[in-house]
């Protein structure tokens, strides 16, 4: 099931009353952080939404009321332009650069020193993660992750996202991208090699990041930045317990690019979880599971569980054992 199709569905999401923080980053922006259940003394569980999402998305809000019920201080960081804010510099973000999470982290370890962090990421969220994981190893500030519907083999999917029958999610997608361009106009019009009038013409994303992903972010072309978000060869790299869900028929990450055998022969501290269906931040199961009757979807009920399983065992030091 597709994330627009999730985002119509989904009509049992609760209503979050966040605290939010504002904070600045080395290049002069500002990272909005919305809080929920803002606790000194709680464990910290820090989510990441997909590549438009914010801490208000429907897939976001149950994952932070299950959190905020077991014990932890939610957080959610919010990317540069999402979640009813301008940018404050002529940049967004990509699935290239951890910057923004790698400047979150600091503030977080700084505020709250002593408390454990399990973050989650969703998508684009899930990609930004694994990189930071992959890149930091031993040295990563986060305690264990969970990811869900991340692509880790950029090339083939984007190509897979092109097909007749995905076009209209993908320009959907792309028409969000480019409403963010739109919204900051002022800001981007003067920026060397990037034409506003070719951006925000672009019918797809692999036309949008040609544009303008790859230019912000000094890649040549489309194809050099796919190349570099792709982190299924860096995957051994994660030195963190890292839970993955994905679904074999995710539009996004298709099953025959999943990285199952680096992931059983490389690493010691990753498990991927595949489900036959479920599509993009799906997973919803049952006869009619928009029923007010129906039990949560199949990811609220994992992201529980392991929630759980974390917080239980965070007192007896059970995250020093790997």
């Amino acid at each position: 099931m597709s994330s627009l199709s999730t985002a119509f569905r989904r009509l049992r999401a609760p209503i979050i009353q966040y605290k939010r923080e504002t904070i600045p980053t080395p290049d002069g922006a500002v990272l909005h952080l919305d809080h929920h259940n803002d606790n000194e003394q709680n464990e910290i569980a820090l989510f990441m939404p997909g590549l438009t999402g914010s801490s208000s998305s429907e897939y976001i809000r149950p994952l932070v009321e299950i959190a905020s019920s077991i014990g932890y201080h939610s957080i959610v960081l919010n990317a540069r332009g999402t979640g009813n804010n301008r940018l404050q510099t002529p940049r967004v973000y990509c699935c290239a650069n951890d910057d923004d999470l790698r400047t979150c982290l600091t503030h977080l370890r700084r505020k709250y020193p002593s408390n454990k962090l399990l973050a989650i990421g969703l998508s684009f969220g899930g990609i930004i993660l694994s990189r930071y994981l992959s890149l930091t190893g031993n040295e990563s500030e986060i305690d264990a992750a969970f990811i869900v519907s991340a692509c880790w083999d950029f090339p083939v999917n984007c190509e897979n996202l092109e097909r007749l029958s995905n076009l209209p999610l993908n320009r959907y997608l792309t028409q969000s991208l480019i409403e963010i361009v739109e919204q900051n106009r002022d800001l981007f019009e003067h920026i060397p090699n990037v034409d506003l009038k070719r951006v925000c013409s672009s019918q797809t994303l692999r036309e949008f990041d040609d544009e303008f992903t790859s230019r912000q972010f000094g890649f040549k072309n489309a194809d050099e930045y796919y190349r570099e978000s792709s982190n299924y060869k860096r995957i051994h790299r994660i030195k963190r317990p890292t839970l993955c869900l994905n679904a074999f028929d995710d539009m996004f990450s298709i099953g025959p690019t999943l990285p199952c055998d680096r992931i059983e022969n490389e690493s010691d501290h990753v498990a991927m979880l595949i489900t036959e269906r479920g599509g993009h931040i799906g997973f919803m199961d049952g006869l009619w599971p928009v029923s007010k009757t129906a039990r949560p979807y199949y990811l609220e009920r994992l992201a529980k569980q392991f929630l759980l399983a974390f917080y239980r065992d965070m007192d007896k030091n059970f995250l020093s054992n790997f």
